[in-house]
């Protein structure tokens, strides 16, 4: 198992970093966290100039405050959060949330940068990841404990790649 991990996260960093475009990119995002987390229906939101953004296709995006819905709030807050039913959620927005009635990890991908001399975190997106197991009687605290530490890596693995695509290592 740790093996099969391991060759996951190599091949999601050297896949992501060959992106040619941001569309490519969220697209290769959702597909190596299907892959990892073992689910469907991710989704991946940009965050830029205080705007989510979602890629359509190569030449068409949606734009959305980064103030609404549980991927605006994470946006915010640069803190990861799990709601068991996501469409039940006071932050829910069903322009921008993922639309599912499963428990939903919405976490952050975080660059540290420096900002007249003091260390600050810039969000440079957002995943939303539904659980199909989570919450139920098997998955306890500790499993969420496991996906938020897996997401966590993961979101360290998307910051990696990102810099690299966008060519700012």
């Amino acid at each position: 198992m740790k093996i099969r991990l391991k060759e996951l996260w190599e091949d999601s960093l050297m896949d992501l970093c060959s992106s040619n475009s941001d569309f490519v990119f969220a697209e290769k995002t959702k597909y190596w966290a299907e892959r990892i987390f073992n689910v469907s229906n991710i989704q991946f939101l940009f965050v830029e100039k205080n705007k989510l953004i979602r890629h359509l296709s190569a030449s068409s995006f949606e734009e959305f405050s980064a103030e609404l819905g549980v991927a605006g709030s994470v946006a915010q807050t640069q803190k990861p959060c799990f709601i068991h039913n996501l469409k039940n959620s006071s932050l829910f927005n069903t322009h921008v949330d993922l639309k599912t009635l499963m428990s939903v990890l919405t976490f952050p991908a975080l660059e540290d940068i420096v900002v007249e001399g003091i260390k600050e975190k810039k969000c440079l997106g957002i995943l939303q990841i539904p659980l199909k197991d989570v919450g139920k009687v098997r998955a306890g605290e500790n499993e969420k404990e496991n996906v938020e530490a897996w997401a966590g890596l993961f979101g360290k693995t998307v910051e990696m790649a990102f810099k690299y695509y966008r060519r700012e290592l």
